[in-house]
């Protein structure tokens, strides 16, 4: 009997440990994340506190830090920046799992966001699990695209415009779902540049439905 008591006790001891274990802030998991996740000249954790602090010069990178949003109670970090390219946001933001895992999704221009989870202490990629309901089928492709999106016959073709091109699937800043919505760019080729033009097309010349909710439910996004 008194074996059995302290069994119990043991595994009040543990419940109440972890309960008082603090949880892994979005900021520490922007400098745990390898660098193949971030996409963006990142790889040390000096670099990444400096873009956190907007203190970037002199460092080389292709981007300029215009705000940082750092929402600590939700889960979400934003680094909204300039570049070469247009203007853009590199955001992350936290699920749990009820297995208590917590699922990292980061997203930055075009196409699905990337999701990571560790494992036995190494990341492992998990959008194929957690998000593979984002398929072309989905929004309903026409059968035929235009030969263009812009004026200029050097815009990008039907074959450049392929999926996931022109889908944005922000992560949430609040809330658990995520929403996916087709608003292309038209980019034309030029002979040392390639330079953003005006959309000529109408979104649904490419796809009958440009708008998709994705539902969290059960450890993976479901599209509703």
């Amino acid at each position: 009997m008194r074996k059995v008591i302290l069994l119990v006790l043991a595994s009040f001891v543990t419940i109440a440990t972890d309960a008082k274990k603090p949880k892994t802030t979005i900021k520490e998991y922007f400098f745990l994340l390898p660098a193949d996740a971030l996409k963006m000249d990142m790889e040390s954790i000096e670099v990444r506190k400096k873009v956190l602090a907007r203190n970037t010069e002199g460092l080389g990178l292709m981007f300029e830090v215009e705000e940082v949003i750092d929402d600590a109670k939700n889960g979400y970090l934003a680094i909204k920046y300039g570049a070469d390219w247009g203007p853009g946001t590199l955001a992350l933001a936290v699920w749990r799992t009820d297995k208590g895992e917590d699922i990292i999704g980061i997203s930055n221009g075009d196409g699905s966001p990337t999701f990571y989870t560790q494992q036995n202490g190494n990341w492992k990629n998990v959008t194929a699990e957690v998000f593979g309901d984002f398929q072309k089928t989905l929004f309903k492709p026409k059968a035929e695209w235009p030969a263009h999106c812009g004026a200029e016959d050097s815009s990008s073709s039907p074959a450049e415009m392929e999926f996931p091109h022109g889908f944005q699937c922000p992560v949430p800043r609040k809330g658990l779902n995520i929403t996916c919505t087709y608003a292309p760019k038209c980019l034309v080729h030029g002979s040392s540049s390639v330079f953003e033009t005006d959309f000529k097309r109408k979104p649904t010349d490419y796809y009958a439905v440009t708008k998709r909710q994705f539902t969290w439910k059960k450890n993976r996004f479901v599209a509703k």
